[in-house]
């Protein structure tokens, strides 16, 4: 399928190093380790979320009621986030990249057209890359505000703020779920706006008890 990769050269491949489809074309022809290169790359941006979002969630729930965490504990809940995400998230995108990639190229039939067609192909395209920050953006803020609620004596539930339009998010919208629940259900698909807002015990009352568990 791939048959002419052999003859892309390495000035081939560094024509736009700013270019961020750069780095998916050299993963699909093998030139570099994907994790070893990568894995820092995400671990990175991953953490600023994770940090973010951290801070955020405590200013919060003191908001609510007393509340003290350690930096140890806001160490080991951000880490094994990061570490949890990463080990499904490079894997998936070298998957999902080769694929894509190829079902693309597949019909090239010479060097200038194969460069063209990975150019071409949403797989490299900054859109994607967008998208796949887009997604890591949302998942890293709701499971880190999660985890740092699941740590206090305060939070008994979260009121879901989900409206943007997919055929399953507007039934979501305005519900109250357990944290357990949340952390299982922190996203709808790659899109999603899904948002969770602390509530008390008293507050989860008011609304009529957890409609998810």
């Amino acid at each position: 399928m791939l048959d002419n990769v052999d003859a892309l050269d390495e000035e081939d491949l560094r024509s736009d190093p700013e270019d961020n489809r750069e780095w998916l074309l050299l993963l699909l022809l093998g030139k570099f380790n994907f994790e070893k290169k990568f894995k820092s790359i995400f671990t990175n941006m991953l953490t600023k979320y994770s940090n973010e979002s951290f801070n955020q969630a405590v200013k919060e729930i003191k908001q609510l009621g007393e509340f003290n965490i350690t930096a140890d504990q806001r160490k080991e809940i951000i880490n094994n986030i990061i570490a949890d995400r990463v080990a499904f998230l490079l894997p998936e995108i070298e998957r999902a990249t080769k694929n894509m990639i190829g079902a693309s190229v597949s019909t090239a039939g010479d060097k200038d057209t194969l460069k063209q067609a990975i150019k071409e192909t949403y797989a490299v395209s900054n859109e994607r890359v967008a998208t796949i920050e887009g997604v890591e953006f949302v998942t890293i803020r709701n499971a880190t505000r999660i985890a740092t609620a699941e740590l206090s004596d305060i939070i008994a539930g979260v009121l879901v703020s989900d409206g943007d339009g997919c055929a399953i998010c507007p039934t979501i919208d305005g519900q109250v779920w357990s944290l357990d629940y949340a952390s299982g259900n922190l996203l709808q698909h790659p899109h999603c706006v899904r948002s969770f807002t602390f509530l008390t015990a008293d507050e989860v009352e008011e609304y009529g008890g957890l409609d998810e568990e």
